[in-house]
């Protein structure tokens, strides 16, 4: 059997969430930057859901699906976090401001919310909102077994759970989860109500499509007028959840049957299909452009351009990032080669610039001020984690490796 086969149409899908999700953070005009918000991460969860299998994940043991997932996204949360970091000085020199305490966004990285304690990219938050949420779908999917109303059920019965402490700041977005497990599995549902009608839908002329397309977009639009923004980050989500709710999975739809019918374009399917690096990155790219020309920042063009730019100076960025540090994308293999292993060591040595830039503006008396004692502690559990995760990405922790090669359930086995 050949390797699972990808779907062009949800890369692209994934590609303009991310173009939107961009403009929101550069949007200046609050409307618009509402009315972004009112779908944009929802239709990344949407996007999941797309392709998520539940009969697999049935089939697959906790042990493999957790390390696999943890080896996927929690290893590139944190070295994307350090490229982050590294961003962040630049912004810095660039600005001349005060540097901002290490431990601080140690504790940041660490703590998943920017809102407790601020970490050098906000965006990556999403990354641990995934890896709870898919965690939690596989239980949802063994306790149901892959029944699609019960698995729907859980997840709606799940919402409470967060819908009681929205817009209260929890380690890791806890909090969001609910949400975003019900936003999975909506996705999951679309995407069989797609199969489901797919040749009817592909049979519609032009004129019946873009009114599909018109009508999903209005009910979106007058959902999002009568509720407000919608904030998966501060796990906000107006003045009522299912309207909340009915405004994103419209809009996404909608978004979702204008991208099917974009022709197959490299550029854009390579963006949707390396998201999770370009989400981690692009914020503290923004805010280095930002820094370098803060007279145009409330300027349309300006954020038109940033985005364009944002965009494409990722893609080589991307590129290197595969060759050199496929790590950092949730990409292993059983014998790195010499450039992944430079990649390694390199990684190692950059994490070696927080130390350094701990002890440059401690000693020059800069906002860390702290005791002697608060020095060596942190930089203590500094080196501890980052030898941790450098330990797991060089192979010398072998435990996270013990999933690297898929294994093959007894039903796929007798097949």
């Amino acid at each position: 059997m050949g390797g699972k086969k990808r779907i062009i149409w949800i890369d692209q899908l994934k590609c303009v969430a991310f173009i939107f999700v961009i403009i929101g953070h550069l949007s200046i005009n609050s409307t618009f930057y509402s009315w972004i918000y009112s779908f944009h991460m929802p239709l990344f969860l949407f996007s999941t859901g797309l392709t998520m299998n539940f009969e697999k994940i049935n089939q697959t043991p906790f042990k493999y699906y957790f390390l696999t997932h943890a080896k996927r996204m929690l290893i590139p949360y944190f070295w994307l976090q350090m490229l982050s970091f590294c961003l962040r000085q630049a912004e810095i020199m660039v600005k001349h401001k005060s540097q901002v305490p290490v431990p601080t966004f140690l504790l940041g990285i660490i703590t998943g919310h920017s809102r407790l304690v601020r970490a050098p990219s906000n965006p990556l938050y999403y990354v641990l909102v995934l890896f709870i949420a898919e965690i939690v779908i596989w239980a949802i999917v063994k306790l149901c077994k892959t029944n699609k109303t019960w698995i729907t059920l859980c997840s709606v019965l799940l919402l409470p759970a967060g819908l009681c402490f929205t817009s209260v700041p929890m380690v890791w977005h806890i909090n969001c989860v609910p949400a975003a497990v019900f936003f999975i599995v909506v996705g999951n549902l679309l995407m069989d109500l797609y199969r489901a009608k797919r040749e009817k839908l592909e049979s519609l002329n032009a004129f019946l499509y873009i009114a599909l397309i018109l009508a999903l977009f209005a009910v979106g639009f007058a959902c999002w007028k009568y509720n407000g923004r919608f904030s998966l980050y501060g796990n906000y989500y107006g003045e009522e959840f299912t309207v909340a709710a009915l405004a994103a999975t419209t809009t996404s739809a909608a978004i979702a049957l204008c991208v099917m019918k974009l022709p197959s374009m490299k550029l854009v399917t390579f963006i949707g299909q390396n998201t999770l690096f370009y989400l981690g990155i692009h914020k503290p790219l923004l805010i280095v452009f930002e820094a370098m020309f803060p007279q145009y920042t409330k300027n349309a063009v300006f954020i038109i351009a940033a985005t364009i730019v944002c965009t494409l100076v990722l893609v080589p960025a991307t590129l290197l990032g595969k060759r050199l540090f496929p790590f950092a994308l949730g990409q292993f293999t059983e014998t790195p080669n010499k450039m992944q292993k430079a990649g390694q060591l390199i990684a190692l040595l950059l994490s070696l610039l927080v130390p350094y830039n701990y002890f440059l503006n401690h000693w020059n008396g800069g906002i860390l001020k702290s005791t002697p004692l608060y020095t060596v502690l942190s930089l203590l559990v500094f080196i501890a984690i980052t030898t941790f995760f450098w330990a797991l990405t060089s192979k010398f922790i072998p435990v996270i490796y013990l999933c690297s090669k898929e294994k093959r359930t007894p039903s796929q086995i007798k097949a």
